[in-house]
């Protein structure tokens, strides 16, 4: 059979500066996470291409890690839902959104027969990853379960929206897709871009692997993803995939 041309997109952010929207452990925003990002997708997903878009941030990882993919950057940052929401950014779309749209848009003008989007700091794991989520459905347009026990911000409890973290569209699936992600009214700030994906995305399907942000994790499973890591959860998924935190530079015990 022929091996599917897959194209995963991601968004890039990072700053040394502090991050009010942060949840989970800020070393998962930073360049060097991404080395340990880029080697579990290169492992568990075997891409085609890798596609990240740069919201113009001020960090960035070693030019030896961006060389192993396509890094296009936008001309500024146009903010998280949230910066969009409390009126510190203005505009129609947060850098997220920017980032979906942009990838999948490549993934379409490529023909690639799946599309999946990795968000930064996602942890995945499980050999066939792709095919584990689809669960030998057709693919269409798979978005993640919703949040459950997942950790909100300023300590609270994370909404139970369906996850973007992880998404998958098939070949058959892009141009609805792509027409979802600008089909409402609503800037990222009036509705969250999980709510925004789900209403106008519908009806799609559901990735047939747990976690992203929910909790608790389970590392016995044959494939999830991670979302929000704490230090003490990356840790844990260090060791069960028996990785060295410092081959990829990262200040945890070795």
């Amino acid at each position: 059979m022929k091996t599917p041309k897959i194209i995963v997109g991601s968004g890039w952010w990072s700053t040394p500066d502090p991050n009010p929207w942060l949840i989970g452990d800020a070393i998962t925003r930073a360049p060097e996470f991404f080395g340990l990002w880029l080697h579990l997708v290169k492992a568990y997903i075997a891409p085609s291409r890798i596609v990240i878009v740069d919201s113009h941030a001020p960090r960035k990882p070693p030019p030896e890690l961006r060389s192993q993919v396509e890094w296009i950057e936008l001309d500024e940052n146009y903010g998280h839902a949230n910066d969009l929401r409390t009126g510190l950014r203005s505009g129609k779309y947060a850098g997220c959104t920017r980032a979906l749209l942009a990838t999948a848009t490549l993934a379409l003008c490529n023909d690639a027969d799946l599309f999946c989007y990795i968000e930064q700091g996602c942890l995945v794991h499980g050999d066939g990853f792709v095919q584990r989520a689809l669960d030998g459905r057709e693919p269409t347009i798979f978005l993640g379960q919703r949040t459950a026990g997942g950790r909100g911000l300023h300590g609270g409890l994370a909404v139970d929206y369906h996850q973007m973290s992880v998404v998958i569209v098939g070949r058959s699936g892009l141009e609805r897709f792509i027409a979802s992600l600008v089909a409402g009214i609503e800037t990222d700030g009036e509705l969250p871009p999980e709510v925004k994906l789900a209403k106008y995305c519908a009806p799609f399907e559901v990735l047939g692997i747990p976690f992203g942000r929910s909790r608790p994790l389970d590392f016995s499973l044959p494939a999830f993803y991670v979302k929000h890591a704490t230090a003490a959860e990356l840790q844990g998924f260090l060791e069960f995939e028996n990785l060295d935190p410092a081959a990829f530079g990262l200040p945890l015990p070795a």
